[in-house]
């Protein structure tokens, strides 16, 4: 029998800057539209950009997806800001609300095929 000999990586690893608002969300298992709104409030030298698109790019909507229509007078920069970084759970949600409640059925099935072709297993639950 032979062995394996297991070599390790000789790079450093990279440090990491957390900010106070990164370090808290760091421990987190997910992000929440509570997040995305304090990320958009937030002052520059609080959250950096990178930081933001992460939170915008993975934030959990899951109580408005549940109930997108929810979304129509409200939320709207949330909403913006999670389609501007293609959080695929912000794409289900536009694309309900543009199929069923505005009627617009090209931009609504091209945010349900957005958000259907993305990584993820499912959306709700």
């Amino acid at each position: 029998m032979s062995k394996h000999v297991i070599i390790k990586n000789r790079k450093p690893k990279k440090s990491k800057r957390y900010t106070p608002l990164l370090s808290r969300l760091s421990r987190a298992r997910e992000y929440t539209i509570a997040d995305v709104r304090r990320c958009i409030r937030s002052q520059p030298y609080e959250v950096t950009d990178k930081e933001c698109r992460n939170i915008f790019r993975h934030a959990r909507l899951r109580g408005l997806a549940n109930h997108p229509l929810r979304t129509l007078p409200s939320y709207t920069d949330e909403m913006k800001s999670c389609l501007r970084y293609g959080n695929r759970e912000a794409h289900y949600i536009g694309g309900v609300k543009h199929l069923f409640a505005l009627h617009d059925r090209t931009k609504g099935m091209r945010h349900l095929k957005i958000s259907a072709t993305m990584e993820k297993q499912h959306i709700c639950g």
